[in-house]
């Protein structure tokens, strides 16, 4: 056979080879169903990655990083606002929606990326983690709720910055177990700026409340809320206005700021300022054509009065003669027990009798203390030309008025030579030396003057405390009458006392005399360069003791300076950016930055 007729034959048999022997086929049949099973890798490949993208959901508009970014942005920004200002605001609630509505968008933008986050290996073995953080943070503000409803704190600052040290304690306590002391109210001025400062001065005034065993409370006003209380006291954001709840006058109050190197020094030395009023009481006699001390009509004496009982919680008494000689007198000048108390005479158009006069020299030698403020003699004598008053004061203090006479200076005068201005004042005694520098002026009306002796009394000092000028001269009431004011060479001539005072060291009486009654009338204390006012409120001052009580006030001393006790000083502003610092941006720093090593850790 040849090679031509055995080819095929051979083609057959490996075909044939191919094929089962149990299931014989043709040789067309055997080759078209093996064509089926002989595949093209290439496009197996193309076909499995058209399946793959199909299945895969769509990438979100916004990448839900951003998103979460977003939130986390706005959510800072809130909590900053809040911790700088006070309150969240306008910015403040903005940043919150702008932090809400993003986590929402993320929620229907990339749901399934929050689920595949939610139900992920890192939530499934982070939830005990989160669960035990959870429960460390409730329990964080259970503490915290059970300490500030409790009030419980513990200074740990060196110099006790935030409670009673024990000098400022044992003060406060010997204040609140006198039964006596007035009550004091502390006025905390705080708005939402110095919101931060307030709770620092709270902690503070729960101790002072506790020790002074409830002589002193306190409470806070928000000047943006209550201008008018602000305005009453003239105190600012951040100041405590320290009152006794017994004094209405607002000027009797202590104010002193918290913002800058507050201490406590400082508000228990105000505490016990402001408690001291004592009881102190003016007895101001009716006196015929005198000047009323409760007129406050520009002819009255009010003004100055109206200090000591607003201001200082005087008891003012204005009685006639009559009701003090009454043997059932409801009215008793010299009265033991009291701290202090003075007899006020202003004006007076007759001679006091001999009753009254042994009234008065009876109480002065008992240690009373008097001042009288001279009327002139308009035909008859006025009460301070008494002679049986006069001879007294004069052998017993040194001092006496005057007799018939009325000062004229025409070169210091107001409108005519009778209304003369003394500016020679001494600073020997309080009554003047209280009397600011460029201020030293004095306006006289009708007044007469008063004689210093050279050589005063065993037991007494006497003090010449202001007189008229080189330029003033004096003349009898008959001379002004017939208009004869020309200066005459037999007149007294200037410089002529018109303020003196006395005082007996043996018994403490003291005696202040005024030639002019006018000097305390209303209508003077208008002009301001004039301290008629301010004199007459200090001739009761010194009279009565006060100006000694009040500087005998228990005082705080400060403690030994330590350099290293020292505290930083911050401004509201910067403890606000501390705030922030601290409570904002670090926590949710570190937040931030495990969220990114998450992030980078995750795939």
């Amino acid at each position: 056979m040849t090679e031509q007729e055995q080819k095929p034959e051979n083609e057959v048999t490996e075909t044939e080879n191919t094929v089962p022997s149990d299931e014989p086929t043709d040789n067309t049949e055997t080759v078209a169903a093996a064509e089926p099973t002989t595949v093209d890798p290439a496009a197996a490949d193309v076909t499995e990655a058209e399946e793959d993208e199909s299945d895969e959901p769509m990438e979100p508009i916004i990448p839900p990083w951003l998103l979460l970014s977003i939130s986390g942005v706005g959510l800072v920004i809130a909590l900053g606002f809040l911790l700088i200002q006070g309150a969240f605001g306008l910015i403040g609630y903005a940043g919150l929606l702008v932090s809400v509505l993003s986590l929402v968008l993320l929620v229907v933008l990339a749901p399934q990326q929050v689920v595949d986050v939610l139900s992920g290996r890192a939530a499934r073995f982070g939830g005990t983690s989160i669960l035990f953080t959870v429960l460390f943070l409730a329990a964080l503000i259970v503490v915290y709720w059970f300490i500030e409803t409790r009030n419980l704190t513990y200074d740990v600052s060196q110099t006790d910055q935030f409670s009673l040290n024990t000098e400022n304690r044992e003060a406060i306590e010997l204040f609140g177990a006198d039964a006596g002391n007035p009550n004091i109210e502390i006025i905390g001025f705080f708005d939402s700026q110095s919101a931060a400062n307030q709770e620092r001065v709270e902690i503070l005034l729960r101790d002072y409340a506790a020790a002074s065993n409830g002589k002193v409370n306190y409470r806070f006003v928000n000047p943006d809320r209550n201008p008018a209380e602000a305005r009453l006291y003239n105190a600012q954001p951040g100041d405590l206005v320290i009152r006794n709840t017994g004094v209405e006058d607002p000027e009797a109050a202590e104010i002193l700021p918290t913002n800058f190197g507050f201490e406590q020094i400082g508000l228990t030395n105000s505490v016990l300022a402001v408690s001291a009023s004592g009881d102190f009481r003016a007895y101001f006699i009716e006196v015929e054509e005198g000047i009323s001390a409760t007129d406050p009509s520009p002819a009255g004496a009010a003004d100055f009065v109206n200090i000591l009982r607003e201001r200082f919680n005087w008891e003012i008494n204005e009685v006639p003669f009559v009701d003090l000689l009454a043997e059932e007198s409801d009215f008793t000048p010299g009265e033991s027990g009291i701290d202090g108390d003075v007899i006020v005479i202003i004006g007076g158009a007759r001679a006091l009798s001999p009753i009254e006069t042994e009234y008065l020299t009876e109480y002065v030698d008992n240690g009373g203390d008097l001042v009288v403020f001279a009327s002139p003699d308009i035909g008859e004598p006025a009460l301070a030309s008494s002679p049986e008053l006069n001879t007294y004061l004069a052998e017993n203090f040194g001092i006496s008025f005057q007799t018939d006479e009325i000062i004229l200076d025409p070169q210091q005068s107001i409108q005519s030579a009778d209304t003369i201005v003394a500016t020679t004042f001494t600073r020997t005694n309080f009554v003047t030396d209280g009397i600011p520098q460029g201020l030293e002026v004095l306006i006289a009306q009708f007044a007469r003057s008063v004689i210093v002796a050279e050589t005063p009394p065993e037991n007494v000092q006497t003090f010449d405390l202001v007189r008229t000028s080189n330029s003033s001269y004096a003349k009898t009431f008959d001379e002004l009458q017939s208009e004869d004011i020309q200066r005459n060479s037999d007149d007294p001539e200037g410089p002529l006392t018109l303020v003196a005072a006395a005082e007996n060291t043996e018994t403490g009486a003291r005696v202040v005399l005024f030639g002019s009654s006018a000097i305390p009338a209303n209508q003077f204390g208008l002009f301001q360069e004039a301290a008629n006012i301010q004199i007459a409120f200090n001739a009761l001052v010194w009279a009565t003791n006060f100006d000694t009580f009040v500087e005998a006030i228990p005082q705080v001393t400060t403690q030994e300076f330590n350099p290293a006790d020292v505290p930083v000083l911050a401004e509201t502003q910067q403890l606000n950016l501390i705030n922030l610092a601290s409570l904002c941006l670090l926590p949710f720093g570190v937040l931030g930055l495990g969220g990114l090593v998450w992030a980078s850790r995750r795939d």
